[in-house]
């Protein structure tokens, strides 16, 4: 009666896919540079990690859209907490120099 335990797996650790998101980042908060969403699994991100994700150049300058108040200018050292609106982050660019509004 030994058998059962020999080689005998009924899928009891398949944990591949059952009833999970088929995406394949984990459930981070999505953000989106320039209206393009992005993928990002950590809670926070400066302004070095956005210009790589969004292979910015450093010739435009990123800015944090807070819903109710003026954008936010983001520098490199800059470091955003994506936890603290509700929905995605949101992230635009332009040319330095330039005035918004």
């Amino acid at each position: 009666m030994s058998d059962r335990k020999h080689g005998h797996d009924h899928g009891h650790q398949d944990d591949h896919g059952h009833g999970h998101d088929p995406k394949p980042h984990p459930n981070g908060p999505e953000l989106f540079i320039d209206n393009d969403p992005f993928d990002w699994d950590k809670k926070k991100i400066t302004g070095a990690q956005l210009r790589v994700l969004g292979s910015l150049p450093d010739d435009v300058e990123i800015f944090h859209k807070v819903p109710g108040q003026p954008d936010e200018e983001v520098k490199s050292d800059t470091v955003i907490d994506l936890t603290l609106q509700r929905g995605p982050d949101r992230f635009s660019t332009q040319p330095v120099g330039s005035q918004a509004g």
